[in-house]
């Protein structure tokens, strides 16, 4: 898909695949402007039922290693893992980071 604005086309794709309760989703999205804004985010996401009188749906999503670039800088998206559960969603280990520090400190001594 493509959207057309005055500054540039926004590209965008979506690929997913299901077998076994498995989904795996990789989101691509990029322009082309002045100022680049592009990146991939991948996930596979697990479904299973919960033991009991009443089974609910569960959800392991565990979320890729992957790049983006905003504002022409890049991003690093670290592996975590979300957790859906009996209307309760944990997030673990979220962590989205500079490649390069935005500010860094050297002791030194005089």
């Amino acid at each position: 898909m493509t959207n057309l604005k005055k500054k540039g086309a926004v590209n965008l794709s979506l690929d997913a695949q299901a077998k076994d309760d498995n989904v795996s989703t990789t989101l691509n999205w990029g322009n082309n402007a002045a100022v680049t804004y592009s990146g991939q985010l991948a996930a596979v996401a697990k479904f299973l039922r919960t033991e009991g009188e009443k089974p609910l749906l569960k959800a392991t999503v565990d979320v890729k290693p992957t790049d983006v670039i905003l504002n022409d800088t890049l991003w690093k998206i670290h592996p975590s893992q979300v957790v859906v559960d009996s209307g309760k969603v944990d997030v673990n280990n979220f962590y989205f980071q500079p490649s390069r520090p935005l500010c860094t400190y050297q002791r030194t001594s005089v």
